[in-house]
């Protein structure tokens, strides 16, 4: 007993003495395995990135700089070429090495917090040689709130790795001016590229360069000149630009592009974070927000505790306090450093918190450079900053703690309680509960892939240049979740699993692509015809998902289905997933000549109804975009989509980035130093706003400035605050309404515009503030009354029917095609009146709709340029108002469907109605007013409310209510609720009658509709308060009518449709070298044909003629490749110059066509005296410079790793001469 007493008392000595010396490691290690107690090992984390569950894809699909990622290819991103290395080739190596994808991604974020202290140890050196001191600072800088939302998001862990290490990379290069400091920073710049997924938290890493020279030069331990720091500093820059020049590729030719042509629309806003809640070492703006009833956090409960509020404030007070009594004993050199230190940390809370330390500052940059809206949200940038800077001011201090508490008991004390209040705030890290545990809704964390879906993803690498198109085609992807495991807490998910685990190119749903509007064009209407134009090879049809909403319109995808696939699946996985093969007859290749060419001008969502038409059924079509076309030297079919008459704002379509630049500081807390000036500029700009809309600009910024503080405030301040912005956005709607109607120009229109896109932009604010005493009741009758206006003014419905625009390209006959009329319309004569632009009648024709809904008819010797307008007169279809179902106490109802409220004195409140928001309602809602059923109310179609009334005082609100299905994602379950679809109000005249009409479109998922009016009258009351007279109303010819929404297409009528004779078009074939290059030999093409390329179009892709000259650079390239046999040069390099020195096909016969895809219209002639007989290279040209950056890239990389094994063989060599001398000294 004594004897295993002794040994136990040894063991705890001895690991009592390690843990001393080894104290950092010990903390690393509890560290780096806490990846494996956050989630069981048999489930994978889904968090920002969609491929964070298996990164190895990307490499499959995304190495080169034209990604075959998604259906018809893209141009690669940030969001995958940039994740190749590491995160794409760590996954690929573990994955092959036999571990599970769930396990290799474990291990990954375990390797990610081994980087974190590894690279956090080397910066704390440069501050301490203790070890407690720098676990301390691991626990300050790991242990916070950021960090733990961090895990998912590459480009914020790698900040949390690369911070550290590059202040003391760059201060130790300095200091010793040792050139290997210098190869580890070109290293780990490379391996950790991935950072550049997010180019404004890279830009934030590359701070710390400066950073760290500024420190070495003002506080180092040697003086350093400054023209030493500068060429220090320029090696350091020189040598990571082949790892940055490759990431700045990536963005220019594909996110750069798509911000430089929507650059002179940006307004700027940073997001505005709480300065107390970044000292709690939080603050993100979507802290407290949700999404369709899910929070983002799942940490909320616990750190709005008061307690550990209390405590995470606690600990940066402690840190000042001591800071303060360190200040005092230290040394002047300890003194420096703390204000450095002190000073950045502040300095990076004001970053971090948008508008309230520097709104001028931000506002000075973006006004020189646009793309500065980058940094919109600051916090998620510069909050790392904020950690290593509290984290090294922890450090410096805690490293002199024996200067201010001399007695050891009380130092270890207090050491003990300030690491146990950062294990109190930080408790989640410990907790299996640190992800998100449930699987209600679409925020499903943990994920628990079925093998089935493994086994579909082994079969896609054989199909790898085959395209899948999986169903249900989802048009919002929070429609559905995959439901693998029912009832259960966790296993399900919401991600695009065809997309992330597919090696194939896959339609992704919810892609932003043109390529996935096309297919949306057509599923959306069950419409398979989509198949004339884009290239499927293969159905993946999902029996394992669960649909949420929409139900009907995801079944009507399915329903036809039978009729394009063979016969029997083709694969079946797991009896969930079925695959099926797409008949010939409708599966188009890759390259092709077209049966029939159709220019087109207008939306792609008229596309189906083109492909539909009668004469175009059955060829293998291709539609350019009319844009740029030569008209008069274009053989082929015109098909125009009329545009409605032109109207000066289109509500439908109004967008944030659209129209006039916002004011960028916006945002303003009355809880700011500089708020009173703030307030005192906003009055000077009003008074100097000269004009009318400047006026209104004015009004309409102050009127929404405090849109996204008011949650904040308290009661009274929110009221304030309420009054003050209805009464501004008033007085603009007033101005705005007093311009007389000749002035209306396109300045006018865009300020109007723009007032309703800010009025839309409060209402979701305020719907957004828990409190259920805050009345907006005011707001939405404003709001609601200023829309009704402007709908009136800017009315897209003609009063004599539907009215379109129409200028020919060129002289001759046309026909218009009348398209998605509705059932209800068969066999009607419509009519179709034709004036020219002089106002004078051109033809006045009618004719019949068939049994599709569609109707044509022939307008000959239209003039080529000539304006003309075409207005389209239907006539009106049933009635749907439920006459008999009128419900009330106060109301005589007539046989014709007219009511009349009677003279009724009593005083009732008006219902408050938010047009968007679910409300709920009990179905007798007849206390107020009237309310009766309208029949056949369809999802989405469009109906025109309309009555008549005779004279009276007093006002008619008019409300339409829906009952619809939603699904409640906090519950996880379908619900019935009430909303509003619209409402209006009349003020009435006692001499004046009149009518009301409005056009309304019925709600996805609404299943019933109500109509209900309620009346206000005037009432006269005499001194004595009794009533001396009111008013009744009458209405009449009360309906509700579907309206149909008709797509007029104007095509020329000419019999030389075709490109060719079948006899004359050129056979075609192909082969892939790589997803940027392509061999197209052409047989037998003399005359002139069209070739379609089924891949994304992009004005880089280019059109050569092999065989035309070889390049002194592509001969010297292939004699080097036949002496270099370890990989496969020729293919690797040497194509990608083999068409450097050659003329492409001019860039004026490269068209959009099909709404997605390239096409070129290809003279044989231009190429000189060819024969029939020939072979092109299609190719996408940013491969060859990306080619070029890569290699720099390794070659940079081998240097390095080879100069820093050099470096420290040397070393080596060096420290073992010296040794042998000491002995022999001795």
């Amino acid at each position: 007993m004594v004897e295993s007493s002794r040994f136990v008392m040894v063991f705890i000595a001895i690991a009592k003495k390690l843990i001393h010396k080894q104290i950092y490691i010990v903390v690393s290690l509890i560290f780096m395995m806490l990846p494996f107690l956050w989630a069981p090992l048999s489930y994978s984390v889904t968090i920002e990135e969609a491929y964070f569950p298996d990164y190895g894809v990307l490499l499959d699909n995304a190495s080169y700089s034209w990604a075959d990622i998604y259906g018809a290819g893209s141009v690669t991103a940030p969001n995958n070429n940039s994740l190749i290395i590491p995160n794409s080739v760590f996954y690929y190596v573990f994955t092959k090495l036999g571990f599970s994808h769930s396990l290799a991604q474990r291990i990954f974020i375990s390797t990610t917090i081994f980087f974190i202290a590894l690279f956090f140890y080397l910066f704390s050196r440069v501050f301490t040689k203790k070890n407690y001191v720098s676990a301390i600072g691991l626990t300050i800088y790991f242990l916070s709130w950021y960090v733990a939302k961090s895990f998912g998001y590459t480009a914020k862990v790698f900040q949390l790795i690369l911070l550290p290490a590059f202040f003391y990379l760059v201060y130790n290069y300095i200091k010793e001016g040792n050139k290997k400091y210098l190869f580890i920073n070109c290293i780990i710049v490379f391996l950790f590229q991935a950072l550049f997924t997010n180019l404004p938290q890279a830009l934030a890493t590359f701070l710390m360069y400066p950073l760290a020279i500024i420190y070495r030069y003002f506080i180092g331990e040697k003086s350093c000149s400054i023209r030493t720091c500068i060429k220090y500093f320029m090696f350091i820059l020189v040598s990571i630009i082949p790892i940055v020049f490759y990431q700045g590729l990536v963005y220019f030719y594909s996110v750069l592009d798509s911000y430089k042509n929507n650059m002179p629309s940006y307004s700027f806003t940073a997001f505005y974070s709480s300065i107390s809640r970044i000292f709690q070492f939080r603050g993100a703006w979507w802290e407290f927000s949700g999404y369709l009833g899910v929070p983002y956090d799942n940490l909320n409960v616990f750190t709005e505790n008061k307690l550990i509020i209390l405590v995470s404030l606690l600990i940066p007070a402690l840190v000042f306090w001591i800071m303060l009594k360190y200040f005092y004993v230290t040394s002047n050199r300890n003194k420096k450093v703390i204000i450095f230190w002190f000073g950045c940390f502040l300095f990076f809370v004001g970053l971090s918190s948008g508008f309230v330390f520097f709104p001028g500052l931000y506002s000075w940059i973006f006004s020189r450079s646009k793309i500065f809206m980058l940094f919109r949200e600051p916090w998620a940038k510069f909050f790392p900053l904020v950690l290593l800077s509290f984290s090294a001011l922890v450090i410096s201090i805690f490293d002199g703690v024996n200067e201010i508490f001399k007695d050891t008991k009380i130092r270890n004390i207090f050491c003990a309680i300030f690491v146990a209040l950062v294990l109190i705030k930080s408790f989640y890290f410990f907790s299996p509960m640190f992800f998100f545990q449930s699987n209600k809704g679409w925020r499903q964390v943990l994920v628990r892939i079925p093998d089935y879906w493994y086994s579909y993803q082994e079969w896609t690498r054989e199909f790898k240049d085959e395209s899948v198109l999986p169903l249900p085609y989802f048009k919002n992807v929070s429609d559905r979740y995959y439901n693998w495991y029912s009832n259960v807490e966790k296993g399900n998910s919401s991600l695009v699993i065809p997309a992330v685990l597919g090696r194939s190119k896959v339609f992704a749903y919810g892609a932003e692509d043109a390529v996935s509007s096309v297919m949306q064009a057509f599923l959306s209407k069950g419409n398979f015809n989509v198949l004339n134009l884009v290239k499927v090879d293969y159905i993946l049809l999902q029996k394992d998902v669960k649909l949420l909403s929409n139900v009907d319109y995801y079944e009507n995808q399915v329903a036809p289905l039978k009729e394009y696939v063979q016969d029997g699946p083709l694969r079946v996985f797991g009896d969930r997933l079925f695959v099926y093969k797409i008949k010939p007859e409708f599966s188009l290749p890759h390259f092709y000549v077209p049966d029939k060419v159709i220019a087109f001008a207008g939306e792609i969502n008229d596309l189906p109804d083109i492909v539909s038409l009668e004469k175009s059924r059955g060829s293998r079509l291709v539609i350019i975009s009319m844009e740029g076309l030569q008209g008069e030297n274009f053989v082929g079919d015109y098909v125009i989509s009329a545009k409605p008459v032109e109207i000066p704002i289109d509500l439908n379509k109004l967008k944030w980035n659209e129209g006039w630049a916002w004011p960028p500081d916006t945002n303003n807390n009355p809880a700011m130093w500089n708020y009173l000036l703030v307030r005192l500029k906003e009055e000077i700009a009003l008074w100097r706003a000269g004009n009318t809309l400047d006026k209104v600009d004015v009004l309409v910024w102050l009127a929404t400035k405090k849109a996204t503080e008011v949650r904040s405030f308290d009661n009274v301040s929110k009221v304030k605050w309420l009054e003050n912005c209805v009464s501004r956005f008033s007085r603009a709607v007033d101005l705005l309404k007093s311009v007389p109607e000749e002035s209306r120009g396109d300045d006018y229109w865009g300020y109007a515009g723009k007032t309703l896109l800010y009025m839309r932009r409060v209402k979701d604010e305020l719907a957004l503030v828990e409190d259920a005493s805050f009345d907006m009741t005011g707001f939405l009758e404003m709001y609601l009354s200023y829309e009704e206006w402007l709908k009136d003014i800017s009315n897209t419905y003609c009063k004599e029917g539907y009215c379109y625009d129409f200028s020919p390209p060129i002289s001759g006959r046309y026909l218009i095609y009348l398209t998605n009329l509705k059932d209800f319309y068969l066999g009607a004569v419509a009519t179709v009146v034709v004036t020219d632009q002089e106002g004078e009648e051109v033809y006045n024709r009618f004719l019949n709709v068939d049994s599709e809904g569609k109707a044509f008819v022939q307008l000959d010797n239209l003039q080529g340029g000539e304006d003309y307008k075409i207005s389209v007169q239907l006539p009106d279809g049933e009635n749907f108002l439920g006459r008999s179902f009128w419900r009330t106490t106060k109301v005589d109802v007539y046989e014709d469907g007219g009511i009349e409220f009677k003279a009724d004195p009593v005083f009732r409140e008006a219902i408050a109605i938010d047009s968007n928001a679910p409300i709920f309602i009990d179905d007798n809602l007849n206390s107020t007013g009237v309310i009766a059923k309208i029949d056949n109310w369809y999802p989405g179609e469009s109906y025109k409310v309309h009555f008549d009334y005779l004279p009276s005082k007093g006002a008619l609100k008019i409300a339409l209510f829906e009952k619809f299905y939603y699904y409640d994602y906090s519950l996880d379950e379908q619900k019935l609720g009430w909303r509003v679809n619209f409402i209006s109000s009349l003020s009435l005249s006692s001499k004046e009658m009149g009518s009301f009409t409005k056009i309304v479109k019925a709600s996805e998922n609404a299943q019933e509709a109500y109509l209900y009016l309620y009346f206000e009258p005037i009432v006269a009351l005499t001194e004595g308060f009794s009533i001396t007279d009111s008013f009744a109303l009458k209405i009449s010819n009360v309906a509700v009518k579907q309206m149909p929404e008709p797509v007029l297409l104007i095509g020329r009528d000419i019999t030389s449709g075709y490109v060719l004779p079948d006899w004359e078009k050129p056979n075609i074939e192909y082969h892939k070298v790589n997803p940027t290059k392509y061999f197209v030999n052409v047989r037998g093409g003399i005359a002139p044909f069209m070739l379609v390329f089924n891949e994304s179009y992009n004005k880089n892709w280019r059109v050569y003629l092999e065989g035309d000259k070889t390049s002194s650079l592509v001969r010297l390239c292939n004699k080097l490749a036949e002496k270099v046999e370890i990989f496969d040069m020729s293919s690797l390099v040497c194509s990608a110059f083999s068409n450097i020195e050659k003329e492409s096909i001019a860039e004026e016969e490269h068209y959009l066509v099909n709404g997605f895809a390239n096409a070129w219209y290809i003279e044989p002639k231009m190429f000189g005296n060819i024969s029939s007989n020939y072979e092109l290279v299609v190719e996408y040209t940013p491969q060859r410079i990306f080619v070029v950056s890569r290699i720099l890239q390794l070659v940079v990389f081998t240097f390095s790793v080879m100069c820093l094994l050099f470096s420290c063989f040397k070393s080596g060599i060096s420290h073992f001469i010296y040794k042998k001398n000491v002995k022999k000294s001795k």
